[in-house]
């Protein structure tokens, strides 16, 4: 911190010049203690008037020090009071309106936290931090324009600054300008070579971009960098899924679930059981996954299946008529109803889910209508 060693020579200065019997003490009206006596600071002598204020900007710095602490712990309220207290003392702190700005923002108090943000800047438009606030605030607001503005503005000041690039990657992302993206992902990277962040969005938008091999690349550096992360793993699973390496896969899978227990993950695990023919371990991670997040109509399309395979017909047809609950609009729950219908010999019924399927743009259903049906 850029005050902190001045500040603290100057207090020693300040110690040996007034004794330190005779620092200052405030009171909650501005009106200061000093030598056993209570005067407003306009009264005091120049002297003593800079001497009372180059204490306060001690103890502000001193009191923002204290705050880092606390915010990194995440106790972002106590905090906010520090920092409170230290611009109250020190109103031209600019690094202390930044970071109330920072766990306003993180806490979506997006107003009050521009407001900091705008004042950090006021204060000190050289700062970093509070360019990149801004850009975060505007980013939660749906103002992507203004995030990059905002954005464009703190590289001109920080050059090779790893998370400006990353944020900005992630905007250009959610707007398609793929090309800009993995640039910015890149340059995050190059700038920090551990940033998994940087390598992981990069591979999901390879991955979007039917890149299979750099996608690959990307999750398992980001996952050497930082194991902790359940997508990182999820993701990797996804990819070696498609890639149907259906072993590798569920050990990502199985990673995944080990960091946390996630509906996607166990659907995607009872994916790769069902394709080696492990049905009653998939129809145990569809139930979990289901149990975890019930309103989502391919789980229970794929418990469906999994019924099917183990000949439970009941439980299969009352998981099909849920999906279809769910997703009125789907012709693969159709189809797989009439399948359903046929072997429970219902082929009238079986008939009526076709023609229902092959409407909703199910194409393989008109096999089924000519094979069964007679259309």
């Amino acid at each position: 911190m850029r005050y902190l060693i001045t500040i603290l020579l100057f207090s020693l200065t300040l110690n040996i010049s007034f004794g330190q019997d005779n620092l200052p003490t405030f009171t909650e009206d501005g009106q200061v203690m000093l030598n056993g006596k209570v005067q407003k600071l306009e009264q005091l002598d120049d002297k003593t008037k800079e001497y009372v204020k180059s204490y306060q900007r001690q103890q502000a710095v001193l009191i923002f020090s204290e705050s880092l602490s606390a915010m990194t712990k995440g106790q972002d309220r106590v905090a906010f009071s520090m920092l409170d207290s230290a611009t109250k003392l020190d109103p031209e702190l600019a690094e202390a309106f930044a970071n109330k700005g920072l766990i306003l923002a993180r806490n979506n108090q997006l107003q009050k936290a521009s407001t900091a943000f705008e004042k950090a800047i006021s204060l000190d438009s050289t700062l970093p931090m509070p360019w990149q606030g801004k850009a975060l605030v505007y980013q939660k607001a749906g103002m992507n324009e203004k995030a990059l503005s905002s954005l464009d503005t703190l590289l001109m000041l920080s050059p090779q600054n790893t998370q400006a690039y990353f944020q900005r990657g992630i905007i250009y992302s959610s707007q398609g300008h793929n090309s800009k993206a993995l640039k910015d992902f890149d340059l995050a990277s190059s700038y920090d070579s551990t940033f998994a962040p940087a390598y992981y969005e990069h591979g999901k938008l390879a991955l979007s971009l039917i890149d299979s091999a750099t996608a690959y690349k990307d999750f398992s550096k980001a996952i050497l960098l930082d194991s902790t992360q359940y997508q990182y793993y999820l993701s990797r699973g996804n990819l070696l899924l498609g890639m149907t390496q259906y072993d590798s896969a569920q050990a990502d899978y199985h990673k995944s679930l080990a960091l946390k227990a996630t509906s996607l993950a166990h659907n995607q695990r009872g994916i790769t059981y069902q394709r080696t023919g492990e049905y009653e371990l998939a129809l145990a991670d569809f139930s979990k996954a289901i149990q975890l997040e019930d309103g989502i109509a391919a789980f229970y399309l794929n418990r469906s299946s999994a019924h099917l395979q183990l000949q439970n017909l009941e439980a299969a047809f009352s998981d099909i008529n849920k999906a279809i609950q769910l997703a009125p609009e789907s012709g693969k729950a159709y189809l797989n109803k009439g399948i359903i219908q046929e072997l429970m010999k219902q082929p009238t019924e079986a008939c009526t889910s076709w023609q229902k399927a092959l409407e909703l743009g199910e194409t393989l259903a008109e096999i089924y209508l000519q094979e069964s049906c007679g259309n």
